[in-house]
């Protein structure tokens, strides 16, 4: 489970998983993307959709739709609006457009992609900026994956307990195994 899944290979997380021969669900809110994981990743199943809990749509329960910054460099594309200033401002990023999108929940997502019995192996986001918000959209008493790979660009190992996404993954029963240089790596506890 690949949430803000960006490019098929480029910055990606679990393309050498899929490499290997796993499988898996991509969502991206990117519809340029959509195209290119056809053609690279053909056994994967591609959700152009936003996740989060978003603003309440009137027509649906649950979701709704969101403000995407899109930027020069899709990388950095995202719905946090503090962060697309940060983009601009501090990285010098060119914002080359903006779109309402639609924004399902991750336990919506899961609920209508993952086969009932179906365990989750590996769950990875990085929504640049919204990934506590993408976490709390699930439901942790039904999807539990036995990893998580999750971007937390203000993460101090002097002061880790500050960070928003170890605060919740750890009362979520999650261990911090390990970092890369913008990820944390989680191991469900048993």
């Amino acid at each position: 489970m690949d949430i803000g899944a960006y490019h098929p290979k480029l910055f990606s997380n679990t393309y050498l998983f899929y490499k290997k021969g796993w499988r898996g669900i991509c969502v991206d809110p990117n519809p340029q993307m959509e195209k290119l994981y056809g053609q690279a990743r053909p056994r994967d199943i591609f959700v152009n959709v936003g996740v989060g809990d978003g603003s309440k749509n009137q027509n649906q329960d649950e979701g709704g739709v969101m403000e995407y910054f899109m930027f020069e460099d899709g990388a950095a594309n995202t719905f946090s609006a503090e962060q697309a200033r940060k983009n601009q401002k501090e990285a010098g990023r060119k914002l080359v457009g903006k779109r309402i999108v639609d924004v399902l929940p991750l336990r919506e997502i899961l609920e209508k992609y993952i086969p009932k019995g179906q365990k989750i192996v590996l769950l990875s986001v990085d929504a640049e900026g919204m990934d506590v918000e993408v976490l709390k959209s699930n439901d942790w008493k039904k999807y539990r994956p036995e990893l998580i790979i999750c971007e937390d660009l203000e993460f101090d190992f002097k002061n880790w307990k500050k960070s928003e996404v170890t605060k919740y993954l750890v009362a979520k029963g999650y261990e911090l195994k390990a970092k890369t240089p913008y990820s944390l790596i989680f191991k469900r506890v048993e």
